[in-house]
């Protein structure tokens, strides 16, 4: 039984606990929170001990799970990971990669032409202390660095304020190889869209993150394709767990959040240039 700590209990951080309780192998002994209102709910709610300082869990933990807001968990994880010891096992929270609509959009895709990642979703004051690019964008810069071996190179991009004091929309261009990659993204939209549209030579890929299907159309004949609707929260935090326990890398590695943020930041120095 793999001893787990939330840390932060906000709005994504209930999610986590939920999730957790529902691991047959993780045992949620306790719940990091500052707000003492927030932490009242979490421990009524989830029958859960609370602390406030999170360095309190050393020893008394296997695993944590950093939930705090964007500004603040890099310095969680920072001061964590100067503890890191021979394999120990980092996950980085890419939900999109445990998508079932993603792996039906790799499995039938090859050699695309043109590939354009769009993600919308109306405003809200939760990620805004940071830049769309890291709040959003970065779930589809992993995704395309888990589709092609290549690394991309920056043709085109620019961002918009709109309502925060950083970018909340980004329109970039890049070429994978041969691949021209095309990023829409907005937090200021009036829907919600996450979706994946490839073209090769012969077919037409439209995979759409939010119904987990997949749209494919070739020599003019379309299917969907759809899986059984997984709870992705729970595969991610179910692969972490598994990891823990076999000793093993996750899905989504600590190098692999490194390389998507690196060039997360060259995509904001090519903006403010």
């Amino acid at each position: 039984m793999v001893r787990v700590a939330v840390i932060g209990a906000g709005y994504l951080g209930r999610f986590h606990i939920e999730k957790f309780k529902k691991i047959n192998s993780a045992n949620l002994v306790c719940v990091c929170e500052v707000d003492k209102k927030i932490a009242q709910s979490i421990s009524k709610d989830f029958d859960v001990p609370i602390v406030s300082d999170y360095k309190s869990l050393a020893g008394k933990v296997d695993a944590v799970s950093i939930v705090t807001p964007t500004t603040d968990n890099i310095e969680s994880a920072r001061k964590l990971l100067k503890k890191r010891k021979k394999g120990l096992v980092v996950q980085i929270g890419y939900i999109e990669r445990y998508n079932p609509a993603f792996k039906i959009l790799k499995e039938n895709l090859s050699n695309p032409k043109t590939i354009i990642f769009k993600r919308k979703a109306p405003f809200s004051l939760r990620g805004s202390d940071v830049d769309v690019i890291f709040d959003l964008m970065i779930h589809d810069i992993d995704l395309a660095f888990n589709i092609f071996e290549s690394k991309p190179k920056i043709l085109n991009v620019v961002g918009k304020s709109i309502f925060s004091n950083f970018n909340d929309i980004v329109y970039s261009v890049f070429n994978f190889g041969d691949t021209l990659a095309i990023f829409e993204i907005s937090r200021v939209s009036d829907i919600k869209e996450r979706k994946i549209t490839a073209l090769t030579d012969d077919i037409f890929i439209e995979s759409d993150l939010i119904n987990q299907s997949c749209r494919i159309i070739k020599k003019k004949e379309e299917k969907v394709i759809s899986e059984e609707k997984k709870d992705i929260l729970l595969e991610e935090l179910s692969d972490f767990i598994n990891a823990i326990e076999k000793g093993k890398n996750p899905k989504v590695t600590l190098e692999d959040g490194i390389e998507s943020l690196d060039f997360a930041r060259k995509i904001l120095e090519r903006i403010r240039k």
